[in-house]
């Protein structure tokens, strides 16, 4: 009789176990289709809208930012980009950060290094320099030079 019973008893442990193992691959497998649904299209678009109007980034270092977050899902990264052609203007982007950094008195070699460092293809801010700003003089503002030429004489 007790060995019947002690025999049910370990047959029961087993099952629990077996049980106890299944649950624990059955929880990986529900957290792994959560992460799905969350990487879902809608909800990676709206990441993506919010990284992009945070930080402005060239389409190059978005692509790459995407990618990384996808994990490198590169079919739903490209169905992002192609759902908002509309709102990124790389155009409108570039002429906003040259505008910012001669705000701050930066120089022209200055903006170049930080438009090619920030992913920006060289041929586009290069002609938005050439339209717009006319680089044979300084981008510098004059007081900001003659306040700098002060300075620097009086020391």
């Amino acid at each position: 009789m007790q060995l019947v019973l002690g025999m049910k008893y370990l047959i029961i442990c087993v099952i629990l176990k077996e049980l106890k193992h299944d649950l624990k691959k059955n929880k990986s497998l529900l957290i792994y289709n959560l992460k799905i649904f969350f990487m879902s299209f809608e909800s990676f678009r709206n990441y993506a809208l919010n990284y992009y109007l945070r930080y402005y980034p060239s389409k190059k270092k978005f692509k790459e930012k995407l990618l990384k977050k996808s994990q490198d899902d590169e079919k739903l990264v490209l169905d992002v980009l192609k759902s908002m052609e509309n709102i990124i203007v790389e155009k409108l982007v570039i002429e906003s950060k040259i505008r910012l950094y001669i705000g701050r008195n930066k120089n022209l070699s200055y903006i170049k290094s930080k438009l090619f460092e920030k992913g920006f293809e060289k041929y586009e801010y290069e002609k938005i320099l050439e339209n717009n700003y006319n680089l044979d003089e300084t981008l510098l503002d004059r007081d900001y030079i003659k306040r700098k030429i002060l300075d620097y004489m009086k020391k």
